[in-house]
């Protein structure tokens, strides 16, 4: 029950660990020994009794300030006997449906799914640090803003929603493959003429009276006037058709095809079928996978650096707001050492 804490007393060491609020990996080592701690969470976000519900073993109910080490025992081998048999059903239902193997986290066995059967066009890694920092500046995140603020009662109120909308986004186009070449200085002609039938990203100059292009600095925003800003090849092709762009900077260009087609087909397919088994849980899984593979392509790890040990203190995470100079630094106490968030 106290295994945790009796890592430290056993002289394990922290090698690797990750928590952004949705999934946690920790791996401990000691001599050739390795223990990895998973939260469930990485692949199902539901509580344990809402898991033990679905598969028709109850959360037992427990009062730790009075209860015996024996019904202490019987809790936790209830709470392992739930999660025992949810994975058992997790694995087998990808092997049945072939989709891949069983990962750390739900993006990286969308991405294992991804590689087993989908994978049929070679993707190329470039390291043009020039064409990485303009790659980087173009992925700025998703748009969420109210378009109208006050008081809007009394009137009818629509909802709209799109079903699996960045599947079918990942379905319907072709993606970068290949890095080609770094330009310098295009006409938007010859920006024009490269988009008839390669990818591009580009730093430009847009003049233009539609909040419509991002902007990211430590925060997102779609500016109107005129700016410098960084875009993807759907986003050049509105900006040429309306006459935004006054300029073109610096630009990278690819090979493109349709890489995503397959998987998308695949697992919409299988969702359907868990819609039509009214299997919830499995549906929402599936979905999950979904929207979770293109992600991998743009993720970028956290990089921590161990800043010294501190034995005996509890484990934790702290946030520093520094006044001069204005930063915050972020801290994560783990088995007695110390670690620092870099960038």
């Amino acid at each position: 029950v106290r295994g945790w804490e009796n890592l430290q007393r056993e002289k394990y060491k922290l090698k690797f660990f990750h928590n952004n609020g949705c999934s946690a990996i920790v791996t401990v080592k000691k001599g050739s020994s390795t223990i990895v701690f998973l939260d469930s969470m990485n692949w199902f976000p539901e509580s344990l009794a809402k898991t033990g519900e679905r598969l028709g073993i109850p959360k037992m109910d427990i009062d730790f300030d009075t209860c015996t080490d024996k019904e202490l025992s019987i809790y936790c081998k209830n709470d392992t006997l739930i999660e025992f048999e949810n994975f058992k059903i997790f694995i087998a239902f990808l092997e049945d449906n072939m989709v891949g193997r069983l990962c750390y986290t739900r993006a990286s066995t969308a991405m294992a799914a991804y590689l087993f059967r989908h994978y049929h066009t070679p993707i190329y890694i470039h390291n043009n640090a020039e064409a990485i920092t303009i790659e980087r500046e173009s992925y700025k995140g998703g748009r969420c803003e109210c378009f109208v603020l006050g008081d809007l009662s009394g009137q009818p109120f629509y909802v709209f929603d799109v079903n699996s909308l960045y599947p079918f986004v990942m379905q319907r186009n072709s993606f970068p493959t290949k890095y080609v070449k770094l330009h310098h200085h295009l006409t938007t002609t010859g920006l024009n003429e490269l988009l008839s039938n390669q990818a591009v990203v580009a730093r430009v100059i847009i003049e233009t009276t539609e909040p419509v292009y991002a902007i990211k600095h430590g925060r997102t925003i779609f500016p109107v006037g005129t700016f410098e800003t960084t875009l993807c090849t759907p986003e050049l092709l509105y900006a040429l058709e309306h006459g935004h762009i006054v300029k073109v900077l610096d630009s990278v260009s690819y090979e493109q095809a349709p890489i995503f087609s397959s998987y998308v087909n695949t697992m919409y397919a299988l969702r359907r079928d868990c819609i039509d088994r009214k299997d919830r849980a499995y549906e929402r899984l599936v979905k999950y996978l979904m929207n979770s593979l293109y992600g991998k392509f743009g993720q970028k790890a956290e990089e921590w650096v161990k800043i010294g040990d501190v034995p005996g203190e509890p484990d934790r995470e702290e946030l520093v707001y520094n006044l001069n100079p204005r930063k915050i630094t972020r801290l994560r106490y783990l088995l007695g050492e110390l670690f620092e968030r870099q960038g």
